[in-house]
């Protein structure tokens, strides 16, 4: 799937995509492949600065006529012929079929689709070619279709765009995605039509229930009110084309008519020597000179508006962008704020939840104040008491070992010591 967007410009090719629509029971029947995701293909071009567009829907089956084993057939879907292109959010079984969320886009049409098929008989070649060629064979017929696609295949915003400016009608068709020339190997393709199909059951006529298919064009504004100099032979050309579109005459119109030409050919020549006619002869050109001139000076102020014309357009699209933008910003604030009442009543239970905290601490502070001012009192006693018992036990070993060892320590000292005296008389 090659999806390429650059500057607004659209190239989705080879989006897995699955078709829905309400049968005339009133059933929903979809088109898709079981066997594989990828045989239902959906394509969308568009091109912003041309204002071009082309949708395509692609499905690979089996032919007998043909000795390939897998032929595509499309379903081209031009933007002239869409009433209004929607895009919804999906909510059918599509994403079961493609394993993947999706989103949907919803054609309703002016006129059906065509269905492009090759030069060579319509016999599928297996059954569940024959489910899809029945499906593409309806598809043909109906006005209004969705087409889901997975939701990551292109960007929403880009979707919104093409389906607005389809809905409008300013879009029209890209010719180098609308030509079928080129299909199958250069043989090309044929338009295959909803009242074609009783003349395919048996197979037997291979282009008899084909036709090519062409979209007529429009001529230009320029080539519309573009008249030649020669006005005065303006008048005889529309009373040619006026005379064009009579019925021919038959013998019996000829015969009533001899009879009444002796009658009217005296009064048409005194009508045409009036003065009155006369006069409306002479200002009639004059009269066409001037509504020509007239448009001549219209169209060159049209052609000097064309600038700004465009100008205004891109204006008015890059507004669209920038509504979009807005849109969805909006979208998201609105979400956002749909989730503001929960974080508010979790932010009341939390500030809720410090109070509580604090005033434990408050608390826990407080106790613990108390037990450091209980614990220092019981460190005093208890060293107080130990204080007490250590002197005790001090005083209690000097009485006991302390005195009796001195004086006997002092009796062996003073033993072995002589005393002498000398007295000076000087």
């Amino acid at each position: 799937m090659a999806d390429k967007s650059t500057d607004d410009k659209i190239h989705l090719n080879d989006a897995p995509a699955v078709v829905s629509w309400l049968s005339q029971d009133g059933q929903v029947r979809y088109l898709h492949d079981a066997k594989a995701k990828s045989a239902i293909t959906f394509e969308l071009y568009h091109d912003p600065l041309s204002k071009t567009a082309f949708f395509k829907l692609r499905a690979s089956l089996s032919l007998k006529d043909l000795n390939k084993s897998r032929t595509r057939v499309f379903l081209y879907i031009h933007p002239e012929r869409i009433e209004s292109l929607a895009l919804d959010e999906d909510d059918s079984l599509a994403a079961s079929f493609l394993d993947a969320t999706t989103i949907c886009m919803r054609f309703k049409l002016a006129r059906p689709a065509a269905f492009i098929v090759p030069q060579a008989g319509l016999a599928a070649g297996n059954s569940s070619s024959g489910q899809i060629l029945d499906c593409l064979r309806a598809l043909a017929s109906v006005m209004d279709f969705a087409v889901h696609l997975p939701s990551t295949v292109l960007a929403k915003s880009s979707l919104v765009l093409v389906c607005a400016r389809a809905s409008e009608h300013r879009l029209t068709t890209m010719a180098k995605h609308a030509d079928i020339t080129g299909l199958y190997n250069g043989k090309g393709g044929m338009a295959w039509f909803a009242n074609d199909a009783n003349n395919n059951n048996n197979n037997n006529n291979n282009n008899s229930d084909t036709t090519s298919i062409s979209e007529p064009s429009l001529p230009s504004y320029a080539d519309v009110v573009s008249i030649p100099q020669s006005s005065p032979s303006a008048p005889e050309a529309f009373v040619a084309s006026a005379s064009s579109r009579k019925r021919r005459r038959t013998d019996s119109d000829v015969g009533q008519d001899e009879v009444g030409l002796e009658k009217e050919g005296s009064s048409s020549k005194v009508l045409h020597h009036t003065p009155e006619l006369q006069e409306r002869n002479l200002v009639y050109p004059e009269k066409v000179g001037q509504v020509i001139e007239t448009l001549r000076s219209r169209l060159g102020c049209a052609q000097t508006m064309q600038p700004h014309f465009d100008e205004l357009r891109s204006q008015v699209e890059k507004t669209e962008q920038i509504m979009v933008q807005l849109r969805n910003e909006v979208l998201d604030a609105l979400k956002i704020r749909s989730t503001l009442p929960t974080l508010e009543s979790r932010v009341k239970k939390t500030e809720e939840v410090t109070q509580d905290l604090e005033s434990e601490v408050a608390g826990v502070r407080d106790t613990v104040a108390n037990r450091e001012d209980l614990i220092d009192c019981q460190l005093d006693d208890r060293f107080d008491a130990m204080k007490w018992d250590l002197e005790n036990k001090i005083s209690e070993y000097v009485e006991e070992h302390v005195k009796e060892a001195v004086p006997q320590l002092v009796k062996d000292y003073l033993g072995n010591t002589s005393i002498s005296f000398q007295i000076n008389d000087g």
